[in-house]
């Protein structure tokens, strides 16, 4: 048997202030029965049952899945406010919008056959390929630019255009993917 970990009322009510359940702290979940609390509510309320054994780390499988933009921006909020007090976070994000991508500190972008594209900087990532001759639209969001990077769907030809060919060859799926880590680094990805 697993040994059991003392948790006091005090770590109980804090987590629950951390990720905004208040309101919810005496509600039904839910099932497929019964409606309970809402989709971004039952997210956070996974979270803290992870967040209960007092981690380092923290890993979160897609948080955002399934959820609206506001809660998933509510759930990215609160995620990287708890890796700004030293919890370090993984996260997989599939296609963040703009404001999600901004919450990241470092993403962690893997290529065709797993092979690492980018690590480091959330911030740095568009620079970073803008200097390997990848040119971002103004209006297109950051992370849908590196996804078609990674992914092969901008790949610039001899003349900085797009080679139609070469995306065209492109057929076998690749595996994109990121990081959200805290601790003072931080990382989420796209």
């Amino acid at each position: 048997p697993r040994p059991t970990i003392p948790i006091s009322y005090s770590h109980v009510h804090h987590v629950i202030s951390q990720l905004r359940l208040d309101d919810v702290e005496h509600s039904i979940i839910g099932d497929a029965k019964r409606r309970g609390i809402s989709g971004g509510q039952r997210k956070r309320v996974n979270i803290a049952m992870e967040l209960m054994a007092d981690p380092t780390i923290l890993f979160c499988d897609e948080p955002t899945s399934g959820l609206d933009a506001a809660n998933s921006l509510l759930v990215m909020a609160m995620l990287r406010s708890l890796s700004s007090r030293g919890l370090t976070i993984m996260a997989v994000i599939h296609q963040p919008r703009v404001e999600i991508y901004e919450q990241l500190h470092q993403v962690l972008l893997l290529g065709r056959g797993g092979f690492t594209a980018y690590h480091g900087d959330a911030k740095l990532a568009v620079n970073y390929f803008s200097g390997l001759g990848f040119v971002k639209d103004d209006a297109q969001n950051p992370a849908d630019f590196l996804i078609d990077v990674v992914d092969g769907h901008h790949i610039l030809n001899e003349h900085g255009g797009l080679d139609s060919d070469a995306v065209a060859a492109m057929t076998e799926p690749s595996c994109t993917g990121a990081a959200l880590a805290g601790g003072g680094g931080g990382a989420v990805g796209a």
